[in-house]
């Protein structure tokens, strides 16, 4: 639903609609053009508004209603005025991070029942798609007499959260078009049932955020969603949530190369690793966000991202409860939590010495202890590394995987690319 009106939203052509502010009576309202963009948010060209809407004030926050050509509401709740000119007639420019499709809602009424939303990788985490096939049958003569793909529907899984249930379902689309293509294409949903309702901001820290951060860590890449809604009972349509922000793009399905750190397929318990990531979040939420961000540079390596995974470890570290006098203390402390075999995650006392006095390089610009600045740069890909896969390997231990299966997984995921031994591979 709401496909097609984004798909206009973000075209070249203009899409009309007429405005008003939320605390605007009716003949106060503008001509306008709405258009959005992925990673720019809306922006709203309107056409000689009133003194009402006190368009020359930049900066100001206003609620923001109207109804486009193709008769979709829209709510703009956090517009602002970035910019006005005069010229045939009076043109004022407003940008909002957020477009909500399907309703004109005022700011005390945000508040739903559910939330349901896709995540670009999420369904290659969770590879079922319930179809089988193709089939052939031949005749005598070996000419091809009909080829059948069968699709079958799949059960949901279920989880219970504290104040929540947690619905992962699983999906199908096979639009009937007369053409000679036929597509069918299957989809991994997420649905989040409050036991009280939530606004929208509240529904996204405490379940969205959760699962991005979960979806990104599992799939070693930086995910979004492609897909957000909220609900309410007393509404006949789910509302469409639109975000700016940078997007990821799903992967080729099951690309094979052990691109995902670890799959549903490795888990024996899918409800109760989500029930365990669930509550680790609750924890340690922030510092294994702040190690998720990092993924969102690839394979692009930078001092910036050194300081950024060395100040999430550190943070998970408190936030589960270990201490360390200082920095190496700390990363010695995360290794042996974990249990693994520094010969598999390459975590030495000497590789640890050497993050630790490499972060100190770039984030205090010179305190070396020990080691040249060439040593410390030529190392900087090495520390992020390692780094990484410290974080990853306690992470893959509180999800509940043991000691062993967790090194399989880590060394399966770098066969492609394997970790470096010291600061000379």
């Amino acid at each position: 639903m709401y496909d097609r009106t984004v798909q206009l939203l973000e075209g070249p052509e203009p899409m009309f609609g007429e405005f008003n502010l939320a605390t605007l009576e009716e003949d106060e309202k503008a001509t306008g053009i709405l258009s959005w963009d992925p990673e720019d948010g809306a922006r709203l060209l309107l056409l000689e508004p009133s003194q009402a809407w006190k368009a020359h004030e930049l900066g100001g926050r206003h609620r923001v209603f109207g109804l486009l050509a193709d008769n979709t509401l829209v709510t703009l709740p956090e517009a602002r005025v970035s910019g006005y000119h005069h010229s045939a007639m009076f043109e004022a420019t407003l940008r909002s991070s957020r477009l909500l499709l399907g309703t004109n809602i005022e700011e005390h009424e945000d508040a739903w029942s559910a939330m349901t939303f896709q995540l670009a990788h999420l369904h290659g985490w969770l590879p079922r798609t319930g179809l089988s096939g193709p089939d052939h049958e031949w005749d005598d003569d070996g000419r091809l007499q009909n080829v059948r793909i069968d699709w079958n529907p799949i059960e949901p899984v279920e989880v219970s959260l504290t104040g929540a249930k947690l619905v992962l379902s699983f999906g199908m689309s096979a639009p009937m078009t007369h053409s000679p293509d036929r597509n069918v294409k299957t989809e991994l949903g997420v649905r989040i049932e409050p036991e009280a309702q939530g606004s929208i901001d509240h529904l996204e820290r405490d379940y969205l955020r959760p699962w991005l951060v979960f979806s990104t860590v599992a799939a070693s890449a930086w995910d979004s969603p492609t897909r957000h809604q909220v609900e309410r009972d007393e509404d006949r349509f789910p509302v469409r949530v639109l975000h700016e922000g940078r997007t990821a793009v799903a992967r080729e399905w099951q690309p094979g190369r052990n691109l995902y750190l670890f799959s549903a397929e490795d888990c024996e318990d899918i409800p109760a690793l989500l029930g365990r990531w669930f509550k680790l979040y609750q924890r340690a939420g922030l510092p294994i966000a702040v190690y998720a961000e990092t993924l969102r540079g690839g394979n692009s390596y930078d001092p910036g991202r050194l300081i950024q995974l060395v100040t999430a470890l550190e943070g998970y570290g408190d936030a589960i409860g270990l201490e360390g006098r200082t920095l190496l203390d700390k990363f010695k402390a995360l290794r042996d939590q974990g249990e693994l075999d520094p010969s598999i995650t390459r975590c030495s006392d000497e590789n640890l010495n050497f993050l630790w006095r490499a972060r100190n390089y770039f984030t205090h610009l010179g305190a070396r202890g020990g080691y040249s600045p060439e040593e410390l740069e030529h190392g900087l890909l090495q520390s992020c590394r390692w780094a990484g896969v410290l974080m990853q390997s306690c992470l893959l231990r509180e999800l509940g995987f043991s000691a062993s299966d967790a090194e399989s997984l880590i060394k399966k995921h770098y066969q492609r690319w394997p970790l470096p031994r010291d600061t000379r591979s």
